[in-house]
């Protein structure tokens, strides 16, 4: 991060959990994609970060996810939520 580093803090998740649908509706509004809820932000995130994992792919995140990468977005992943040496999503 430099001195101009902006954080656009998303809360997706509360605390009964959430839905695929949570997640890649706040992907695409990070990445300034057309989302549910209309609004875009004013300057498009370069990098998401997100810490969560799952234990199977999701179609619907996999396209979104592919997608903002191929915007040039950079995505990065926390590993070992589940406490495991498995590979996990996203």
């Amino acid at each position: 991060m430099t001195w101009h580093t902006k954080i656009m803090p998303l809360r997706v998740l509360g605390k009964g959990g959430g839905t695929s649908f949570d997640l890649t509706e706040a992907l695409k509004y990070a990445a300034g994609l057309p989302n549910v809820s209309g609004p875009l932000p004013p300057q498009r995130a370069h990098v998401i970060n997100l810490s969560l994992g799952a234990c199977a792919q999701n179609p619907t995140e996999r396209a979104t996810i592919d997608t903002i990468r191929s915007l040039g977005i950079i995505l990065v992943a926390s590993a070992g939520n589940n406490r495991t040496g498995e590979p996990g999503c996203p």
